[in-house]
């Protein structure tokens, strides 16, 4: 999903303007659905919160709204809370 990202981020405008994210969920939705951009050709290890935003964007939920939000969604991953931290100068920029 970090690569879903950074292409997103990469698109004219991702990082010094808006990101669009409609492309965001839509590869988003290419990697839970289809295995973009993993190692093995299989998704594995999905955080709930994470997978029902997906889910939700698959239905054609808003990206803005696609998110769990109640205080009980908010899962701890590892790797999904760190994976972004690279990305950090470009979002904050």
């Amino acid at each position: 999903m970090p690569f879903c990202l950074a292409e997103t981020l990469a698109q004219p405008g991702g990082c010094s303007g808006e990101p669009d994210l409609a492309d965001f969920a839509r590869r988003s939705i290419n990697w839970l659905y289809n295995s973009y951009w993993t190692a093995t050709g299989i998704t594995f290890d999905v955080g709930n919160a994470t997978r029902t935003a997906i889910e939700r964007l698959q239905r054609g939920i808003t990206p803005t709204a696609a998110g769990p939000n109640s205080e009980f969604d908010n899962g701890n991953g590892a790797l999904m809370s760190h994976s972004f931290a690279g990305f950090s100068g470009c979002l904050a920029g």
